[in-house]
């Protein structure tokens, strides 16, 4: 769910709380409570564009931690269920869009504090509200969780080799280049290109040359180190991405690489640079590509940097 769209159901949510409220006698806490989820909404809205993982987290606290406070005035069952019922809503968007871990802490703050705020408000049948709401909590979130990851992996994979397909390589880019910027440590890309496959597919078929593709990809992966990111662009084309890595490190990877490679390639190695985006990096890593196609016959022993 977009964060804006968030933000207006929040702000919806308030006034529905003030308007129609399920208990008349309350309405003025409502005034209150308006005001507070306006505050939240409004913070939503402005931090949007450039939300930060520690902002989105802050007002995700502060969001759920005043509907723990609005269950706690409660004046009946119907409302707690409706408060409750609400910050369900929220669990949904952060299990959406955040990791396993981050997912079930949340889900225990939300079980935990909806029980809490709901036992000590004492609506009718309070524990009965708690072990519903609570399991429907955690069961939710961990459900959306699973599907939202699962759609994430898949949405970044590559589906012949299991690689990283070209988004894959955008998002782990995107954050590599900000450490290497902030760290000060180098960042390698090289882009690989299987030499003579076209005529593999045309010699053997397509099928032959897919079994090759997936037999170089899990020939690699036993290559490279454990923080290295190996991608298939398309065709015959991958790049590995390998972070704290100089020019002779990155060498030394492609190396072992090559060595265990059921076939010929040549490769594109450039070191990011401080204004560099993942583009730039790509592009004079496949400049240097075509340099080294150019001006080196195909050498099956020898990887060509």
């Amino acid at each position: 769910m977009h964060v804006r769209t968030f933000a207006a159901l929040v702000l919806v949510s308030g006034i529905v709380q003030v308007v129609r409220p399920v208990d008349p006698a309350v309405a003025d806490t409502r005034l209150a409570d308006l005001a507070a989820t306006s505050i939240i909404g409004l913070a939503y809205w402005l931090l949007a564009p450039r939300f930060t993982l520690w902002a989105f987290h802050l007002v995700m606290f502060l969001g759920i931690t005043l509907g723990f406070g609005s269950i706690l005035r409660s004046a009946s069952s119907v409302d707690a269920v409706i408060i409750s019922t609400s910050l369900l809503w929220t669990g949904v968007l952060v299990a959406a869009i955040s990791s396993t871990r981050t997912s079930r802490t949340y889900a225990v703050y939300l079980a935990a504090g909806s029980s809490t705020a709901l036992l000590a408000a004492g609506p009718d049948e309070a524990w009965r509200l708690v072990v519903v709401l609570g399991l429907t909590t955690v069961a939710t979130m961990e459900l959306v969780n699973r599907l939202s990851t699962g759609l994430r992996r898949a949405a970044a994979s590559d589906p012949l080799t299991g690689l990283r397909n070209r988004a894959g390589l955008e998002d782990a880019g995107d954050r590599l280049i900000r450490q290497s910027r902030r760290s000060g440590r180098p960042l390698a890309l090289a882009v690989i290109d299987l030499d003579g496959f076209k005529a593999i597919n045309d010699e053997k078929g397509h099928a032959a040359g897919d079994r090759l593709l997936v037999d170089c990809a899990r020939a690699w992966q036993q290559e490279v180190r454990q923080d290295d990111v190996l991608a298939r662009l398309g065709g015959d084309e991958f790049v590995l991405l390998a972070p704290n890595a100089d020019r002779s490190a990155a060498e030394l990877v492609l190396q072992r690489m090559a060595d265990a490679s059921p076939t010929s390639w040549t490769a594109g190695l450039a070191m990011a640079e401080e204004a560099d985006d993942l583009g730039d990096l790509l592009e004079r890593a496949d400049l240097r590509l075509v340099q080294a196609k150019s001006v080196r016959p195909v050498d099956p022993d020898r990887v060509r940097t």
